[in-house]
């Protein structure tokens, strides 16, 4: 695929397919290693006794590193340039803290959008106003936490820098933002209900959760590796159209020097 050309959304969409086909060996083995901590986290915080929302907090920091990863690997295999994991990981740990910067600065804004859309509940065009604006800022803003993970920018910078982005090409943004979105929810429905409806069937009246044999932890492992890889999928798509975006309008390559910082 060339990015420097104008692309359409079922172009992007085969993209991502095959760049997530690409960068999967790569993003397993983060996988991995970063389950591995969650887990040790979560064994210490037990022994120590430590309170849940602590260790929540650094589940959610550890998901929000992962997202930063996942970004570079993809964007590193679709740019060709051949960025490593371990190097992935170690330029992950500044653009976290921006991105959890930048997440509690959405955050507040949608919290105090939400808080006038329920005070405004009783007048329903008002409170109908607020979500579409809400909405609209959620796409403006969409392509922050890509430039935080691979445009270098600070909260401050990615904000503007997706401001100014997303001015160019809104309409396709909500098409793609629609597709990444529906389409993992349409795999998770369908193998959720598949599931739901297979599993009491097979096991009758005795259903319960110790009958499970490992031909059917199988299956749900298989499951869940599909419903992820979709979402990964959904990443690399977005991440597509990111770069089509940048590359037509600014330069050759996802390092490329920034032009906000903070």
């Amino acid at each position: 695929m060339d990015l420097k050309e104008q692309q359409n959304i079922f172009s992007l969409a085969a993209g991502g397919i095959r760049l997530t086909n690409r960068t999967m060996p790569s993003i397993l083995a983060v996988l991995v290693v970063l389950a591995l901590v969650t887990f040790a986290v979560m064994f210490a915080g037990e022994k120590l006794n430590i309170h849940p929302i602590f260790t929540s907090l650094i589940r959610t920091c550890i998901n929000m590193y992962a997202s930063v990863v996942f970004w570079r690997l993809l964007a590193a295999k679709a740019d060709n340039f051949g960025e490593s994991v371990s190097n992935s990981m170690a330029a992950s740990f500044l653009p976290t803290i921006y991105t959890i910067i930048l997440a509690l600065i959405i955050g507040a804004v949608m919290a105090v959008g939400t808080g006038i859309m329920m005070l405004l509940s009783g007048v329903f065009l008002f409170g109908i106003l607020v979500l579409l604006a809400l909405a609209f800022l959620a796409l403006r803003l969409s392509f922050a936490p890509l430039a935080i993970a691979l445009k270098e920018q600070g909260p401050v910078g990615a904000i503007i820098y997706s401001w100014e982005l997303t001015g160019y090409c809104f309409w396709r943004l909500i098409g793609v933002s629609v597709l990444c979105l529906i389409g993992p929810m349409v795999v998770s429905v369908v193998l959720g209900l598949g599931m739901y409806i297979t599993v009491p069937l097979y096991f009758a009246d005795s259903f319960n959760l110790a009958a499970l044999t490992p031909g059917w932890y199988a299956v749900l492992a298989a499951m869940a590796l599909i419903i992820s890889v979709s979402w990964i999928a959904s990443m690399a798509t977005f991440l597509l159209f990111f770069l089509n975006i940048v590359y037509n309008r600014t330069a050759p390559h996802f390092l490329s020097a920034k032009s906000f910082h903070l």
